[in-house]
């Protein structure tokens, strides 16, 4: 008699941990949603600050027919992302009066996929209609078409190709070690405790993670939609060839840098399904640390627009622009590099 209380005693405590993770790993997958739909929601206010006063702009008067027209019909994917992104606070207020549930998740994980879509038909668009003021309605077509493919390929064409892969039993990227490449159980977590060398738990270093991201996110989508602005003013259209090209590369390679700091929002939904794991958390370090290397240069474009403008020299834009360039990365990257290499060594000794 007295073992079977017992059991039942341990059976209860069991079934109120195993509830109590459950709450705990859906709290944690809706944070980590909302958080990805913010860094979307930025760039859905660029692109509706673009396509909603382009029209309003001198350059306007530059565009063909077609461009005017694309400009228009441009701001129905954007109103229908602003709409998207912003139906989590109603549903989950009215709906589900402020608490957490499966079918929140459900809806903000629907929102994400269908957002990544429209912000990539979006992107293509808002490229298209901003080079057309300088370049010819085909020309910035293909441009804008291939950054949208480009934005599918790094969303969802990865995703599903690793997706397809691990559920094969091929795990991404050939780990050897399949635990890796499963998502990280309610268990699991529990297990992740900090180690002798203060290694952090694994959903800590993913909230780090998407805090550092966030910082770089806001900074690239104000420099889109200073770009875009910028290839519908007046006075671009009076400078040289040269420097409209550099301008346009400038705004593809920010755009770029973006498409690279949502790929881990669109890896996360498609592969992981929302799940904190040790191979998201190294494929988002690398995709985050990777947006840093075309944002570079997408700043420094900008630069060289600026210094031809007062200077009047492409020689010496050039060269102010190269030293720009020569500091980012050589912060960025040639500091950090230097300061890992000596902390390695200090450790080996």
């Amino acid at each position: 008699m007295l073992k079977k209380v017992v059991l039942r005693k341990r059976m209860a405590a069991e079934a109120g941990t195993e509830q109590k993770n459950q709450r705990t790993n859906l709290k944690r997958r809706i944070k980590n949603a909302l958080q990805e739909l913010r860094f979307m929601l930025l760039g859905a206010q660029v692109l509706l600050a673009f396509q909603g006063r382009a029209a309003l702009l001198p350059g306007y008067e530059n565009l063909s027919s077609v461009g005017r027209l694309l400009s228009l019909i441009g701001l129905l994917p954007v109103l229908t992302l602003i709409a998207l992104l912003l139906l989590p606070v109603p549903y989950h207020q009215i709906v589900d009066r402020g608490v957490n549930t499966q079918g929140f998740q459900r809806l903000l994980e629907t929102i994400a996929r269908g957002s990544l879509l429209l912000i990539a038909i979006s992107l293509g668009i808002s490229v298209t209609v901003a080079g057309n003021g300088f370049l010819p309605l085909a020309a910035s077509a293909v441009t804008g078409t291939l950054l949208t493919l480009t934005a599918l390929t790094a969303w969802f064409g990865v995703g599903a190709l690793a997706r397809r892969r691990r559920q094969s039993g091929e795990s991404p990227g050939k780990q050897k070690e399949s635990v890796q490449a499963k998502p990280v159980r309610n268990e699991d977590k529990n297990k992740d405790q900090e180690g002798g060398n203060g290694e952090e738990k694994l959903s800590e270093r993913i909230d780090q993670l998407l805090s550092e991201a966030n910082m770089i996110a806001p900074g690239s989508t104000a420099l889109l939609s200073f770009g875009f602005l910028t290839m519908l003013l007046p006075s671009f259209a009076l400078l040289p060839r040269t420097v409209q090209y550099v301008q346009l590369g400038s705004v593809l390679c920010i755009a770029f840098s973006a498409i690279l700091l949502l790929t881990p929002a669109a890896y996360h939904r498609i592969v992981e399904d929302g799940e904190d794991t040790e191979s998201f958390y190294r494929l988002a370090q690398r995709l985050i640390v990777a947006a840093l290397v075309p944002l570079a240069p997408g700043i420094c474009g900008g630069v060289f627009v600026v210094a031809f403008k007062v200077i009047g020299s492409l020689t010496a834009a050039l060269l102010l622009t190269l030293a720009a360039l020569a500091g980012f990365y050589g912060l960025w990257f040639g500091y950090t590099l230097w300061k890992r290499a000596k902390r390695d060594r200090k450790a080996a000794h």
